[in-house]
C-alpha cells in the first residue's frame, strides 16, 4: 500500500499560506521562511541562504565551479510508520532559476545526501532535489527492517519527488515548466525504477550504470568472489588480471572503433580475443601466464553468474579489457567469502547469516521471492511514459565492474519502442559511472570546464530532446587531467593526468564549507563523440585523434554476451515450482 502521511493538498495550502502571509517565496530573501511548510509526508526541517562560492562538502565530484547563491532546504518525510526518509533541495536565486525541476540519485545504499549529484544540478540552474533514501546509519540497518528496505528501493525516491516540487513552486511562486531526474548507479536504479513505477513523475530521464537488477547484481558480488575462494587454484592475482587485459588490449584497442594507443577497448562486445592463448605452457613464469583452472575462473567472469544446476544465467559478465579490476574482486587468497559482498542475503535471513553457505542452484528463488517486489526494477513496459512523451538516456562505461555493461545493453534491447523515445549510450573505457582511461566527462558530474550545451552536455541533450523532439545521437565527451577528484584515475596509453583531491572541510555559518587549496587546474587531454548504440565512434583517418571532429559515429554490429534467462529477468522471479 502506498501512502502519506501529508496530503499535497496540505502542501499546496502551506504555499498558499506564505503567500498570503506576505513572506513572498518568489524572493530568495525569503528562503528561511519555507522552514516549517507542510510538504507530501513530512515537514521542511530547516531552510537557509547560501551564498554564492560556498560549497558544501562531501558527495561525488570533487572538482566544482563555484555555485551561485541559493536557497538549502532540508525535510523529514516518512512513507510510512517507522520511515524515516530526508530529502534536500537546492534553490537557486529566482533570477538565475531555468523554471526547471531536477530529482538526483544517489550511491549504493545511500545513507546521506548525494551533495556532488545537488552540485551538478543547481550548476545547471535547476531547482535539484536528493535523497538519504530512508537508510540513514547504513544498510546494515535494514536488516529486520523492511520499511527501510522498501523506502530505498523504490518509495524514497517518489516521495522526494512529491515534497521536491511542492517546495519549487512554494519558493518561486510559479509552476514548474519541465522535470527531469539524473542519477548513476543505485541512481540509475532509481530512475528506471520512477519511469516504471511513477511515470507522470518525469518529463526526462536520465540513467546511469543502472543497478535496477538488484537481486542478480549483488549476487554477482558474491558469486565470483565464492569461485576463487571455493576452488582452489582458480584464484588469479591483480597483477594476473592486468596481464590480460595487456593481452586483450594488444589484440582489441582500435578494433572497429577508437585508436589502437588507446588505453582501453572502445568497443568490447565485439571484441575476438581468446583467453586460452595465456594457459601457461611447461616453465612459463606464473605471472605471464594463466593456469587452467585460472583460465577456468577468466571465462567465468566473462560468463556471469550462473546456475549451475540447469546452466541458466542469472547475471551477465563483464567485458574483455576489465580484467585488471574484476581480479580484484575475487578477494584476498584464501580470505573467504566476506559480508561485504552480502548485504541482501543479511537482509534476508539475518545479520548472523553465513554467506560462505548460500546455495547458487537453491537460495537464489528465495531472495528474489522475498525482496524482489521492492528492490528489483526490471519491467520492460514503459508505455505510460513512453506515451506520455516522456524520454529516456540511459548510458553505461564499458570499463565498468561494478555493475555488468552487459545489462544495460539487455534493459535496452528488452524496450518495446525503444528508438522513439530511449537512447543508450555505451561510454568507452570509462569506469563506474565516472573515472577510468577513457573519456567520461560529458555533463553527467559539474566539473570546471564541462559545457553547458546540448552537443556536449548528456542532461542538456536530454532537456533538447524533451522540449524540441531532437534525439541525441551523439554527445561530445572529454578527458581531463586529474579525473573527479580523490578517486580519479587518469592515464593509460593515449591519456595522461593524475589524482585530485577534495580536500578538508569545515563548518561556516551552519554549512560545511570546502576550505583546502583548489586543485591544480585541469588539463583537457581529448574529445570525442559517444555514440547512440550501437553505433561506435571511428577515426577518419586524418587530423588530431585527440578532437572530436575528426571521428565519426558509424554502425557496428551489437555487443555478444549471454544475457540472463527469463526467470531471472521478473522482479520477483518465475520460478518452476
Amino acid at each position: 500500500m502506498r501512502f502519506f502521511f501529508i496530503q499535497p493538498s496540505a502542501a499546496v495550502a502551506g504555499s498558499l499560506l506564505l503567500l498570503f502571509m506576505g513572506i513572498g517565496p518568489a524572493c530568495a530573501a525569503s528562503c528561511e521562511s519555507l522552514k516549517d511548510m507542510k510538504v507530501s509526508g513530512g515537514t521542511v526541517t530547516a531552510a537557509e541562504h547560501i551564498q554564492k562560492g560556498a560549497v558544501p562538502a562531501g558527495g561525488r565530484g570533487a572538482i566544482t565551479p563555484p555555485l551561485p547563491q541559493y536557497c538549502r532546504v532540508t525535510a523529514a518525510l516518512s512513507s510510512a510508520p517507522g520511515s524515516k526518509i530526508i530529502v534536500e533541495v537546492w534553490l537557486p536565486d529566482p533570477s538565475e532559476w531555468n523554471g526547471k525541476f531536477m530529482g538526483t540519485g544517489n550511491g549504493a545504499f545511500a545513507g546521506t545526501i548525494a551533495v556532488g549529484d545537488l552540485r551538478t544540478g543547481i550548476g545547471l540552474s535547476y531547482a535539484t532535489a536528493n535523497t538519504d533514501m530512508g537508510t540513514a546509519g547504513g544498510y546494515a540497518g535494514g536488516t529486520g527492517k523492511p520499511e527501510m528496505i522498501k523506502d530505498w528501493g523504490w518509495r524514497s525516491t517518489h516521495a522526494m519527488t512529491l515534497a521536491g516540487k511542492e517546495i519549487t513552486q512554494a519558493y518561486y511562486a510559479r509552476p514548474i515548466a519541465k522535470s527531469y531526474f539524473s542519477g548513476c548507479s543505485t541512481g540509475g536504479h532509481q530512475a528506471l525504477m520512477e519511469a516504471q513505477r511513477y511515470p507522470e513523475d518525469y518529463d526526462g530521464i536520465l540513467a546511469g550504470a543502472a543497478g535496477n537488477n538488484r537481486i542478480a547484481l549483488h549476487l554477482a558480488f558474491l558469486y565470483y568472489l565464492r569461485v576463487a575462494q571455493d576452488n582452489p587454484g582458480y584464484w588469479m592475482s591483480r597483477e594476473q588480471g592486468a596481464m590480460v587485459r595487456k593481452a586483450v588490449l594488444s589484440r582489441c584497442a582500435g578494433q572497429g572503433s577508437g585508436l589502437p594507443t588507446d588505453d582501453f577497448v572502445a568497443n568490447p562486445g565485439t571484441c575476438d580475443f581468446k583467453p586460452e592463448s595465456l594457459e601457461c605452457k611447461s616453465g612459463q613464469d606464473a605471472q605471464t601466464c594463466l593456469t587452467h583452472p585460472q583460465l577456468t575462473m577468466l571465462k567465468k567472469i566473462y560468463a556471469g553468474v550462473q546456475n549451475l544446476s540447469n546452466g541458466h544465467t542469472i547475471y551477465p559478465g563483464n567485458p574483455f579489457g576489465t580484467e585488471a579490476s574484476a581480479s580484484a574482486r575475487l578477494g584476498v587468497q584464501g580470505g573467504g567469502a566476506g559480508r561485504g559482498t552480502s548485504d541482501l542475503l543479511n537482509w534476508a535471513k539475518g545479520a548472523a547469516y553465513n554467506p560462505a553457505t548460500f546455495d547458487f542452484n537453491k537460495d537464489v528463488e528465495e531472495l528474489y521471492k522475498m525482496w524482489g517486489a521492492d528492490i528489483n526494477a526490471l519491467s520492460p513496459d514503459l508505455s505510460a511514459f513512453r506515451k506520455r512523451g516522456g524520454k529516456l538516456i540511459t548510458y553505461h562505461g564499458w570499463q565498468d565492474t561494478t555493475v555488468s555493461p552487459f545489462d544495460s545493453i539487455n534493459y535496452y534491447d528488452r524496450l518495446s519502442n525503444a528508438r522513439s523515445f530511449v537512447r543508450l549510450f555505451m561510454v568507452p573505457g570509462m569506469d563506474h559511472c565516472q573515472n577510468g582511461p577513457g573519456l567520461d566527462s560529458f555533463g553527467t558530474r559539474a566539473v570546471e570546464g564541462q559545457l553547458a550545451d546540448p552537443d556536449h552536455n548528456i542532461v542538456s541533450a536530454l532537456d533538447r530532446w524533451v522540449t524540441t523532439g531532437v534525439a541525441p545521437e551523439q554527445v561530445i565527451a572529454a578527458k581531463w587531467s586529474g579525473g573527479f577528484g580523490g578517486a580519479g584515475r587518469g592515464g593509460g596509453r593515449g591519456f595522461s593526468g593524475g589524482r585530485g583531491g577534495s580536500g578538508s572541510a569545515t563548518a561556516r555559518g551552519g554549512v560545511s564549507v570546502e576550505t583546502s587549496a583548489p586543485p591544480p587546474p585541469r588539463v583537457l587531454l581529448a574529445t570525442r563523440p559517444i555514440c547512440a548504440y550501437p553505433k561506435v565512434a571511428q577515426y577518419k583517418g586524418s587530423g588530431d585523434n585527440a578532437k572530436a571532429e575528426n571521428f565519426k559515429c558509424i554502425a557496428a554490429p551489437k555487443a555478444r554476451f549471454t544475457p540472463p534467462a527469463p526467470e531471472y529477468l521478473v522482479n520477483s522471479g518465475a520460478f518452476r515450482n
